[in-house]
């Protein structure tokens, strides 16, 4: 979900282990107009007007070419990082140096090194560009061609 997120799309995460009642689910999505993405097959075996897509693989990088070849879902520069990992929230403002310190949810050393930091216009998590960020940028820019289209053959399960 968090992957899907990260390239700009709307996800809601539910937890199926969690959740007593599962055709309760199914119909809240169908009702909402979402589609559960689930690798459990017994969950997936009671879909109800096509909202259930069950996923085989069980490498999660398989699993997301998968999902993003299913849906034809497309990288663009525009959507990346556009939605909260944590809330699906869209957007960021930015702070500074002493807001993010006030928050005491940074250590010294990433205040010494970062000059600015993002926070979720919904839930209000912070984020900043780190190591992290070059690592998870060439991640998904090896994940996708140039159109934008998922590069299957580089993934194997």
């Amino acid at each position: 979900g968090r992957w899907l997120r990260a390239v700009g799309c709307d996800v809601e995460m539910v937890d199926a282990r969690e959740t007593q009642d599962q055709i309760s689910l199914l119909h809240r999505a169908a009702s909402s107009g979402r589609i559960v993405i689930t690798a459990d097959r017994k969950l997936a075996s009671r879909r109800t007007n096509g909202t259930v897509y069950h996923v085989g693989a069980n490498n999660p990088m398989v699993q997301f070419a998968n999902i993003c070849e299913r849906f034809q879902i497309r990288f663009r520069e525009r959507d990346f990082l556009s939605r909260c990992a944590a809330c699906n929230g869209v957007g960021y403002h930015t702070i500074t140096v002493e807001e993010a310190r006030k928050r005491n949810v940074v250590c010294e050393k990433t205040l010494q090194k970062v000059s600015e930091f993002y926070a979720c216009k919904t839930c209000d998590k912070l984020y900043w560009e780190g190591p992290h960020s070059t690592s998870v940028n060439d991640k998904f820019a090896a994940l996708f061609d140039e159109a934008g289209q998922i590069r299957q053959r580089n993934i194997r399960d």
